[in-house]
C-alpha cells in the first residue's frame, strides 16, 4: 500500500511541476542556510577531532575565571595537576607562538605549538614518518632541540622526502633536529589552526615564546591544559577532584592562586573561550532559518490547503472506489515529503558546493586559517531529520483536514470549507508575522552597521596600515626591539608616500586587550580595570589622536621614569575633574605596583572593539615595558604597495631573520570587531528577502484561490447591481485583518529579537523609528503587489462569464 501511494503521489506532483519547483525552492534554499549553520556548529563544537585516536575521553583543563571562562595555567600549577589529579591520565600542556623557520633559502613564517611531553600519547594521532615528541624529549629547559613537523609543512618545506628525518631545521634563530612528521589527518587539535611545527615545552625559552622565569612563577599564565580522562571515571569525578585541588593550592598560594578553581570540560575543536560566541551567534542564525522554514511551511500547507478543495472531484472519486480516509491522507503527506525529500537534495547540493567560500574572505590575520566546513554523516542525519520535520509541519495538517471531508455530506463539507479558510488566514498571519520579524531583524542590523560607521572611535581610520612584526622569535630582548623598530619606523617615513610611521603592542579594534594588572591612585589600597596598550613614538600622529599634554616620545627610554598617556575617564577614576597632566598612578598586582607618571591625556575612545564605553585606558611607553610582540603602523597617502615595497626593503637591511609580513589597511582590521555583526546582517537580510517573497506568494494565493471560488458569487453581485469597491472590500475584509494582526506580532517578536541582540546593535532598539517605518513600508508594498491582480481578476469580471463559470 506505501508504494502504491507513493506512486500517486510522485506522478500527482509530475503533473504541477509548478508546486514542486516552488517548494523545492523555498524549502530548499531555507535548509541550505540551516544546515550552513549546523555544518559551522559541527565542525567547530560537535564532531570528534580529526586524527586523534583515543580509548579513553579527552578533555580540555581551564582555571575559572569569573564569568565563568576558561583561563590559562602557570607551569608550576600545570606540574602540581599533573602529579595530584588521578581521575586524568597523560595529562598535557600548550602553547601556541609564531616561528621563523629556515629550512634552505630565506626564512618562513610558520606556527609552532610547543607540547609537554604527553601530547602525542594523550591524543594518539601516529606518525607518518619518523617518531613523534614523547615524555623523553621534554625534560630539562633547552636540552632537547628536536622538532616534529606536520605533514602539511613536511611536504611544503621538505618535498615530503622521507630522507629530510634527522635533518637540521633553524626555528627562531635555533637549530632543532627533524624527528618526525605527523599524519596526513592530523591537523592539530584546534579547528581552523593548523600548527606547521610540534616543539617540546622545554624548548620554549630557547624558541622565544616564554620568558625567563616562567616556569618558576604562578602568577605567569600561559599554558593551555587537557589531559586523557583515567579509566572508569567519570567528568563529574573529574571536575571535583580540580576543585578540591583548586581549594588546596589557594590556601596554599594565597596570592598567586587566590579563589582559583579548575574544571574540565570535553575537548571540542573550537577552545572552550570561543564556544560561547559561536553558540551565540550560531543561535541567532538557527533562529533567522527556522522562522524562513517556517514561513516556508506555512506557505506550502495553504498551497496544499487550497488545491485538496480544488481536487474535491479527484479524492472523492477515490473514497468512492473504496480508498479510506488513511490512504487519502497518506497520498497527500507523501506529495508534501516527495517536495521536502527534493528541497532536502537541493540544500546538500548547495553547501557541498559552497562549504569552502568562507576561505575566500581575506581575513587580515597573521596566520593562516582554514575555514572549510566539515561535511559528515551528522550534516546528512540533521538534514536528513529536518526534512522530515518539514514535511509534517506543511504537509501533515493539510492531509488530515482535506481527507476529513467526506463526499456526500454537504454540511461537513461547508463547515469544512470554513474551518478551512481560517486556517488558512491563520497561515497567512504566521506568514506576515515572521516577515515582519525578520525584515525589523534585518534592518535593525543594517541600522547597527550604518550606526558602527559613525562611531567616534578616537582614531584615524583612512590612510593607515598595519603589519605584524614579532621579534619574538629573533631572541631580541625588548630594548634592542623598540630601538631597531624606531629605526624601522625613520626609515619608513623617508620613503615618499609615508607620513608618519610608529608601532605599538596591540592593533586598536582587532578584539585584542593587554594587561599589565589594575590601576590605582597613589596611596590607595584597591585597583579598578584598566585596559594597556604600549606604543612608541609617533603613535599618536598616525591615528591623529590629540593629546593633552605631549604625547610618548624618545624622552621615554628604557631604564627611565615610566610614562604613559592616558584617557579621560581613567584621569577622572584616578582624579575627578582635577588635572591629571604631571600626576602619577599606580599599576600593577598583589604585591607587584610600579609608579607611572601621565605626561598626556586623550578623549575617550573605542579600544578593543566598537562596543567599548566608559573604559579605563592607558598608553604606556613601549621602551619601558618587556615586549617583543608589535605591529608597525603607518599613515601614508601612497597606498598599501608603497608601504608593502618599503617594509620589504628596510627589513632586509634592519631584521634580515624575519619574513615580510603581510601588510592590512587599519579599516579592514578594525572590520574584525563588527564580523558578527556582518555576518547576521548579511544572513537577516538574505532570508528576510526571501521571507518577504514567499509571504508574497503565499498571500497571492490565497486571493487567488478566493477569486477563482467565488467567481460565480462576485458574477451574481455585479449582474444585481454591486459596486466594484463592495466586491473588493469583501474579498479583502477579512485578509487585511489577518494581515494586521500579522504583522502587529511580527513587530512583538522584533523587539524581543532586538533586546536580545543587545550590545550587538550598538544602541540601536527595536523601537528605531526607521527601521520601524521602512520594514512596514516595504511590508505594504509587498502587500499591495500581491493583491494586485487577484484584486483586478475581481473587478474586471462580467457577470455572463462568471456565471457560465464551472
Amino acid at each position: 500500500m506505501l508504494l502504491t501511494e507513493f506512486r500517486h503521489a510522485a506522478r500527482h506532483l509530475v503533473r504541477r511541476p509548478g508546486f514542486l519547483l516552488l517548494g523545492t525552492a523555498a524549502l530548499g534554499l531555507g535548509l541550505a542556510a540551516a544546515v550552513l549553520v549546523f555544518m559551522a556548529v559541527n565542525t567547530l563544537m560537535l564532531r570528534p577531532v580529526p586524527g586523534i585516536h583515543s580509548a579513553q575521553p579527552l578533555v580540555e583543563v581551564g582555571r575559572l575565571s569569573r564569568d565563568g571562562g576558561f583561563d590559562t595555567f602557570s607551569y608550576p600549577d600545570f606540574f602540581d595537576l599533573r602529579e595530584r589529579v588521578r581521575t586524568l591520565d597523560k595529562v598535557y600542556a600548550w602553547r601556541m607562538g609564531p616561528a621563523y623557520a629556515t629550512v634552505t633559502g630565506d626564512p618562513v613564517r610558520t606556527i609552532a605549538l610547543l607540547v609537554s611531553g604527553d601530547y602525542f600519547e594523550a591524543l594518539g594521532p601516529g606518525a607518518a614518518h619518523g617518531a613523534l615528541i614523547s615524555p623523553v624529549h621534554d625534560t630539562a629547559p633547552g636540552g632537547n632541540p628536536v622538532v616534529v613537523a606536520s605533514h602539511g609543512a613536511f611536504v611544503r618545506l621538505f618535498d615530503g622526502d622521507p630522507a629530510a628525518i634527522g635533518s637540521k631545521v633553524a626555528l627562531n634563530g635555533s637549530v632543532y633536529t627533524l624527528i618526525g612528521v605527523t599524519a596526513p589527518e592530523f591537523r592539530g587539535h584546534i579547528a581552523a589552526i593548523a600548527p606547521d611545527f610540534y616543539v617540546p615545552l622545554s624548548m620554549a625559552e630557547a624558541m622565544s615564546i616564554g620568558r625567563i622565569g616562567d616556569r618558576e612563577s604562578r602568577q605567569a599564565r600561559s599554558l593551555h591544559l587537557g589531559a586523557r580522562v583515567a579509566a572508569d571515571t567519570t567528568l563529574d569525578q573529574v571536575n571535583e577532584e580540580l576543585r578540591a585541588l583548586g581549594t588546596v593550592l589557594s590556601e596554599t598560594f594565597p596570592i598567586s592562586n587566590r579563589e582559583v578553581s579548575f574544571a574540565a570540560a570535553p575537548l571540542r575543536p573550537l577552545p572552550q573561550g570561543a564556544q560561547r560566541l559561536l553558540g551565540i551567534l550560531a543561535g541567532a542564525l538557527f533562529v533567522l532559518c527556522g522562522a524562513i522554514l517556517a514561513l516556508a511551511c506555512t506557505n506550502l500547507a495553504g498551497v496544499l490547503l487550497a488545491q485538496g478543495e480544488a481536487r474535491g472531484g479527484e479524492l472523492g472519486m477515490r473514497s468512492v472506489l473504496g480508498a479510506g480516509r488513511g490512504r487519502v491522507a497518506l497520498q497527500l503527506f507523501f506529495e508534501a515529503l516527495l517536495v521536502a525529500l527534493c528541497a532536502g537534495l537541493l540544500a546538500l547540493a548547495l553547501v557541498l558546493a559552497g562549504r569552502g567560500l568562507l576561505n575566500v574572505l581575506p581575513l587580515p590575520t597573521p596566520f593562516p586559517i582554514d575555514l572549510t566546513l566539515a561535511f559528515d554523516y551528522r550534516v546528512v542525519l540533521f538534514c536528513l531529520g529536518t526534512t522530515l520535520v518539514l514535511a509534517m509541519g506543511f504537509g501533515l495538517l493539510p492531509a488530515l483536514r482535506v481527507s476529513a471531508a467526506a463526499p456526500g455530506r454537504e454540511a461537513a463539507l461547508v463547515g469544512g470549507r470554513v474551518q478551512r479558510q481560517h486556517v488558512r488566514h491563520g497561515l497567512l498571519a504566521f506568514q506576515a508575522a515572521l516577515t515582519v520579524a525578520l525584515l525589523l531583524m534585518a534592518a535593525l542590523v543594517l541600522r547597527a552597521l550604518d550606526a558602527a560607521d559613525a562611531i567616534e572611535t578616537g582614531f584615524r581610520v583612512e590612510e593607515v596600515y598595519t603589519a605584524d612584526v614579532d621579534l619574538t622569535p629573533t631572541n631580541m630582548d625588548s630594548a634592542a626591539g623598540t630601538r631597531v623598530l624606531e629605526q624601522l619606523g625613520d626609515r619608513l617615513e623617508q620613503y615618499p608616500g609615508i607620513e608618519r610611521a610608529s608601532f605599538a603592542s596591540v592593533v586598536p579594534l582587532t578584539m585584542s586587550r593587554l594587561g599589565y594588572g589594575s590601576g590605582r591612585a597613589p596611596g590607595e589600597t584597591d585597583g579598578f580595570g584598566v585596559d594597556v596598550n604600549t606604543v612608541g613614538e609617533g603613535f599618536f600622529d598616525v591615528f591623529a589622536l590629540p593629546v593633552k599634554g605631549r604625547p610618548i616620545d624618545l624622552r621615554d627610554a628604557a631604564g627611565g621614569d615610566r610614562a604613559a598617556v592616558i584617557n579621560q575617564t581613567f584621569a577622572r577614576r584616578l582624579y575627578g575633574e582635577q588635572d591629571a597632566v604631571g600626576r602619577e598612578f599606580e599599576l600593577g598586582y598583589g604585591e607587584q605596583w610600579d609608579r607611572v607618571r601621565i605626561v598626556g591625556v586623550v578623549p575617550d575612545g573605542r579600544y578593543a572593539s566598537l562596543a567599548d564605553q566608559g573604559r579605563a585606558f592607558a598608553f604606556l611607553a613601549a621602551p619601558q615595558w618587556p615586549r617583543t610582540e608589535f605591529a608597525m603602523m603607518v599613515h601614508a597617502r601612497g597606498g598599501a604597495g608603497v608601504v608593502r615595497q618599503a617594509l620589504e626593503q628596510e627589513m632586509r637591511t634592519l631584521l634580515p631573520g624575519v619574513p615580510p609580513p603581510p601588510v592590512h589597511s587599519f579599516e579592514s582590521s578594525a572590520a574584525l570587531s563588527i564580523l558578527p555583526q556582518k555576518i547576521l546582517a548579511s544572513a537577516a537580510t538574505a532570508l528576510g528577502l526571501l521571507a518577504l517573497l514567499l509571504a508574497a506568494t503565499g498571500l497571492y494565493g490565497v486571493l487567488a484561490f478566493q477569486v477563482e471560488r467565488r467567481v460565480r458569487e462576485f458574477g451574481l453581485r455585479k449582474a444585481l447591481g454591486s459596486s466594484g469597491t463592495a466586491i473588493a472590500a469583501s474579498l479583502l475584509r477579512r485578509t487585511a485583518v489577518w494581515l494586521l494582526i500579522g504583522a502587529g506580532a511580527g513587530l512583538a517578536l522584533g523587539q524581543l529579537a532586538s533586546l536580545a541582540l543587545g550590545e550587538m546593535l550598538f544602541g540601536i532598539g527595536g523601537g528605531d523609528a526607521l527601521a520601524l517605518t521602512a520594514v512596514l513600508l516595504v511590508f505594504a508594498l509587498m502587500a499591495l503587489l500581491a493583491i494586485a491582480l487577484p484584486l483586478v481578476r475581481a473587478l474586471h469580471l462580467q457577470p455572463m462569464e462568471a456565471l457560465r463559470h464551472d
